[in-house]
């Protein structure tokens, strides 16, 4: 449809559609893994994190996906939440090594 439209045009729809996927869900897990920390809320009003600046700027020193997500209103999050929340592991239900064999032994 693009190419119909403006023709010698080389967007690709597939493509923008794809990064922006991408990027939705890279911003999706950085929000759910701030969360899972002691001392961030979100703030469902204006749809932010919220925690101390000076924690947020430390915690995005060594992960590079919070990056500018201070401040800046992410709606998407509960419908993200949605699509991709069970493709997040939580730690719900980890059974370690040594529980597993256990748990052979025992059957």
């Amino acid at each position: 449809m693009i190419a119909e439209r403006l023709p010698g045009c080389d967007l690709r729809a597939s493509l923008h559609i794809e990064s922006r996927v991408k990027y939705l869900k890279q911003k999706y897990c950085a929000i759910t893994e701030i969360l899972s920390k002691t001392g961030v809320t979100w703030d469902d009003q204006r749809k932010i994190i919220s925690c101390d600046k000076k924690w947020y700027d430390d915690w995005c020193k060594m992960h590079e996906s919070a990056k500018g997500l201070w401040g800046m209103p992410f709606p998407h999050l509960d419908v993200l939440a949605e699509i991709y929340g069970k493709d997040r592991a939580t730690g719900e239900g980890v059974e370690t090594f040594v529980d597993a064999v256990h748990n052979i032994e025992n059957e």
